[in-house]
């Protein structure tokens, strides 16, 4: 929830994000003094002058300001401006001397003998606070990397800061932040390089992105004490008001990290907020639209999902991690992009969007690898399907081919082997393709050789790899040994729920009833954990069924009616099962009734209007009468069973069963 709320703050700061400040600095830098030469501060202006150049400043910069009135015309020039813009910084580096509780900054050619001197020829930080003090409903900075003492009480020295009192503390005005490169008593080192410790350090945090403006004093203090072991410490004092000032705004690459960061930790409603966020500031940057298409799809949010990945892809047609994207958690793995929503592609043009993907991505093994699986799941295409898949084996085979996936993946973990990654999903693609032609053994080559990279490996990659074995063992009817593996599946990925629905099959199969409710449980539970809600709800569905094969009646309507509620009637299978309960239990008006409304969602009603009124009472006379759920009871079985026996008494036809009680329903 923190999480949460630092979004939402951030959402009141778009406004100040949003927009182009106007920024300006004045930057002085003095060196050339008759006595107490420095080598170091026109370097640092400079170096500074740099830096706030980069970051969208007007730059005043003055070096070696010889007298009283060249230094007041700097910045009488800087104060001049100050109203029309957003944002001043003042940098001085040089010498700076307290007098009576006042500081002076010296101008470098000035005869300074005596603290009457010192009053005459000195500039008072007042004269520069003035400008400042007017704007307070903006930011103001101003650094004075200066001596912190009195020059005069010991002979000038190449040291900005010799023992003494110091410079007097100065109260920032409203809308300011005034920092000192060290606390007074303390030395601030000219530096034995070209520049300070001070002035290199704060340069490089001015340059970080998302740091707020305290943030970026904090790292210096952090910085300069590590380096001078603690003899210099940087001071600031902050009467800044408003929203939180950043120097340099988050880049699009780095909203990017961060979302894929929360989409990795499963943070998605924070991730689609800080998308928002994002395309706000960068609404034509495709890869950020890319990313907020990955986080509705995680959310099911599929028609907002395909509408980025297709704003992604009008913006930039090579943005291939809007095809698809695998996204490693760590447990277990989700695929999303484009192809994971071709029901809102118009008819027949699905397989353009892969064909398309890979004529601008001919080198990527994984364009190959998931128009393989689109063949083979969609089309029944096992030919076309296993020649893509050869085609994405043989350019992983060629390392120099990696960089071209690497697009296609979120890993949790950035360390692993990428190479062994590619080829097991591959072969694991090359196992579920023989799987499905009945090539079992064929299935079982190739799961070995993913289970083989991956022995000592945890993660989704391994876990797949053993539930492809587990899967193909199954086939073969080897259901002790599918057993094993599916186990071995949970050990590497726990959180993946399709490894308990298949044991659970596994359990009902071999009698072992308690088991396999206990894995339903499991995967409801995971389920609920990560909130998808395809899962939960098939969890649920898969034990009532398994509870009424085994005539738990009761049991299996507690589960059906509760899913009924959030499915919100969508799913008319839930009344073909309550149907049979309720025909076994002899109520015979609420089997009828489920009956009904279960063959009116399957469009059986709507594809056969003309049966007239009484359409229901007529099915006895149709001959091309057949539902499409008929096997339905074998969901909770080994797919191996071939002849699983009825779990009703009556016809093992399931479309004789329904007629025959409609007959004798309405005689």
């Amino acid at each position: 929830m923190r999480s949460l709320f630092v979004l939402i703050f951030i959402i009141f700061s778009i406004v100040l994000f949003g927009q182009e400040e106007k920024r300006l600095a004045l930057v002085i830098g003095n060196s050339n003094y008759e006595k107490g030469a420095l080598k170091n501060p026109v370097n640092d202006a400079e170096l500074v002058a740099k830096t706030l150049d980069s970051l969208n400043f007007d730059v005043i910069l003055k070096t070696n300001l010889e007298s009283r009135s060249e230094f007041i015309r700097a910045v009488r020039e800087f104060g001049q401006k100050r109203a029309e813009y957003d944002v001043a910084f003042i940098y001085y580096a040089g010498h700076g001397i307290q007098v009576d509780n006042e500081n002076f900054l010296l101008p470098t050619k000035e005869e300074f003998l005596s603290e009457d001197d010192v009053l005459d020829f000195g500039v008072s930080v007042q004269n520069v606070l003035r400008y400042l003090e007017s704007e307070s409903e903006k930011v103001n900075i101003l650094i004075l990397d200066a001596c912190r003492d009195n020059p005069f009480e010991l002979k000038w020295n190449a040291t900005r800061s010799l023992k003494g009192s110091g410079l007097a503390k100065i109260p920032p005005p409203t809308g300011s932040l005034i920092a000192f490169s060290t606390d007074a008593g303390s030395t601030a080192a000219d530096g034995a390089s070209e520049n300070s410790i001070y002035c290199k350090s704060l340069c490089k945090n001015f340059l970080l992105e998302d740091i707020s403006i305290d943030q970026v004093f904090r790292n210096v203090r952090f910085d300069v004490l590590n380096e001078t072991n603690r003899k210099q410490r940087p001071v600031e004092s902050s009467q800044l008001t408003g929203q939180t000032f950043y120097l340099l705004k988050p880049s699009a690459n780095l909203y990017i990290q961060k979302i894929d960061s929360m989409i990795t930790n499963k943070m998605f409603n924070e991730g689609l907020l800080l998308s928002n966020i994002a395309i706000f500031l960068y609404p034509e940057n495709s890869t950020l639209l890319t990313k907020r298409g990955h986080v509705n799809s995680l959310l099911e949010n599929n028609l907002e999902a395909f509408k980025d990945y297709s704003s992604a892809l009008k913006i930039n047609p090579k943005q291939v991690d809007a095809y698809f994207t695998q996204i490693d958690f760590g447990n277990d793995l989700d695929d999303v992009g484009i192809i994971q929503h071709l029901n809102f592609v118009e008819l027949g043009e699905e397989l353009d969007v892969y064909d398309n993907w890979i004529s601008l991505d001919k080198n990527n093994a994984i364009a190959y690898q998931e128009r393989a699986r689109y063949f083979n799941w969609e089309l029944n295409e096992v030919d076309l399907s296993i020649k893509d898949l050869d085609t994405a084996l043989s350019l992983v085979k060629n390392d120099s081919n990696h960089k071209y996936s690497l697009n296609n993946y979120i890993l949790k973990n950035p360390e692993i082997n990428f190479s062994h990654y590619l080829l097991s999903t591959i072969y694991i693609n090359f196992s579920y393709v023989y799987q499905d032609c009945q090539k079992y053994e064929n299935a079982l080559k190739f799961a070995n050789l993913s289970c083989n990279l991956n022995k000592s490996k945890k993660g989704p990659i391994a876990g797949w790899s053993y539930y492809s074995k587990a899967s193909s063992l199954e086939l073969l009817g080897r259901l002790d040994d599918a057993e094993k593996f599916y186990k071995k599946s949970i050990e590497k990925m726990p959180d993946q729920i399709q490894n308990f629905l298949s044991l659970a099959k596994i359990y009902n199969t071999k009698g072992k009833i308690e088991s396999a409710i206990a894995c339903y449980d499991n995967a409801h539970k995971i389920s609920n954990q990560t909130g998808i809600k395809f899962w939960k709800n098939l969890s649920i569905f898969y034990k009532a069924i398994l509870n009424y094969t085994n005539n738990n009646y009761y049991l299996a309507l507690e589960s059906l009616n509760r899913l009924e509620y959030l499915e919100e009637n969508q799913n008319s299978r839930i009344h073909l099962v309550k149907f049979l309960i309720y025909k076994d239990l002899n109520v015979f008006d609420l089997a009828i009734r489920d009956l009904e409304n279960y063959l009116i969602g399957c469009c059986f009603y709507h594809e056969n209007k003309n049966l007239g009124e009484d359409w229901f009472k007529e099915i006895p006379l149709n001959k091309n009468f057949k539902i499409p759920d008929s096997d339905f009871y074998k969901w909770v079985y080994s797919k191996s069973q071939k002849n699983i026996a009825v779990p009703w008494k009556g016809n093992d036809d399931l479309n004789f069963e329904i007629k025959d009680f409609i007959t004798k329903y309405y005689n």
